[in-house]
């Protein structure tokens, strides 16, 4: 029980850092999860796709994602209409800048 009992008060003392943290930030906690992105310029993008007939009123399917002015896409949904694709990014690197 005393092992537990530490884990439990240790938990405690981080999540309630993190919420503090998070706070402070705005309340985002994914620059936690992918710092390269802290601070960049968000939109969130939803796109349809509709077949060529005429009569298509429902698309054949829709993309949801978070686009950062970089490119990086963190968060995806695909609803192909019998399935749902939910993809979250779980890891950026920067790369080295060319020497150019």
């Amino acid at each position: 029980a005393g092992g537990r009992d530490r884990l439990v008060k240790r938990l405690s003392r981080e999540f309630a850092q993190l919420g503090r943290w998070t706070e402070a930030q705005g309340g985002d906690w994914r620059p936690l999860l992918v710092p390269l992105l802290d601070g960049a310029a968000s939109w969130q993008v939803s796109i349809a796709y509709f077949g060529m007939a005429e009569e298509a009123t429902e698309p054949e399917y829709e993309q949801e994602m978070r686009l950062f002015d970089n490119g990086v896409v963190d968060e995806l949904l695909l609803d192909y209409g019998d399935f749902t694709l939910d993809a979250t990014l779980a890891d950026l690197k920067e790369s080295p800048a060319p020497d150019c």
